[in-house]
């Protein structure tokens, strides 16, 4: 494996690469970066040139401003910027969470981009907004953000954290991960502040943003998830053209990191497929 920096639009970005082949882009979650990839690496390289990328802001990376510019549509950027630098064919793009998110969008602004793509549990709940219950989640999903920004701002970092995972994943896959992960997420503690500050709302990922993902889409998602998650998840696959889902029992929004031998047997089929 070979840690590689770049400059990406004005930043600094770091990415793991391993193997050769056609590309697998792995995008990180909320508080991760490339190192939340770790097992998902081992498995796909002997078959893939995999790259897994810290994205803008995130561990190694230096900040080029203060987090201002934390949002999709800049990750999104970057993104496009990194694949067109390479000068990448079209490539296979994984994302969990708020990263998932980022790779949603991504593959709906260009598609051409796009090979294939598995999104695990990614953050476009906008898109169930004409569900009954979305509205109330979203609001309780809310309150969770303000608790754990007002932590970060009062400088418990660790804290901070521990409300933030304890909220989307649970005391249960919290503890599962907590030997292996927790140690690198609370390095990337700080991207609270970036993410969490009030700002406007980011434009939304809607029907229209899901229909232009014509390329083979696996959604993953863990039985044990949040309602938000799931929701998300039913919606999202209710718009795509070509979507396979699957449910991991036992599982928690965590995915990729509590289950990461079905979550790596079920993206390399998948993978191997297209």
């Amino acid at each position: 494996m070979n840690r590689r920096s770049i400059e990406i639009n004005g930043a600094e970005l770091t990415y793991l690469e391993a193997g050769v082949g056609p590309p697998v882009i792995l995008i990180n979650g909320l508080l991760g970066d490339y190192r939340s990839w770790r097992r998902q690496v081992d498995v796909l390289r002997p078959n893939y040139r995999v790259l897994a990328l810290s994205q803008r802001y995130y561990w190694p990376n230096k900040w080029p401003d203060d987090g201002a510019g934390f949002s999709v549509a800049t990750h999104v950027a970057d993104l496009s910027t990194l694949l067109r630098q390479l000068d990448l064919p079209p490539v296979h793009l994984i994302g969990h969470s708020y990263g998932g998110g980022v790779s949603a969008q991504f593959a709906s602004e260009h598609p051409e981009l796009v090979r294939s793509l598995v999104l695990a549990e990614p953050a476009v709940a906008t898109i169930a907004l004409d569900d009954p219950a979305v509205r109330g989640l979203m609001a309780e999903f809310g309150e969770n953000r303000k608790i754990v920004f007002d932590e970060w701002q009062n400088g418990n970092r660790t804290k901070a954290v521990e409300e933030q995972l304890l909220y989307v994943f649970g005391q249960e896959a919290l503890d599962r991960i907590r030997g292996e992960h927790l140690a690198f997420i609370n390095e990337n503690a700080d991207v609270i502040g970036a993410a969490l500050r009030p700002r406007p709302p980011p434009p939304p990922f809607t029907p229209a943003s899901a229909r232009r993902l014509t390329m083979p889409v696996l959604l993953i998602e863990g039985a044990s998830t949040r309602p938000i998650f799931r929701v998300t998840c039913e919606k999202l696959a209710s718009y795509l053209p070509d979507v396979q889902r699957l449910i991991l029992p036992g599982t928690s929004h965590a995915l990729c990191l509590e289950s990461p031998g079905p979550f790596n047997e079920a993206a390399l089929q998948f993978i191997n497929g297209h």
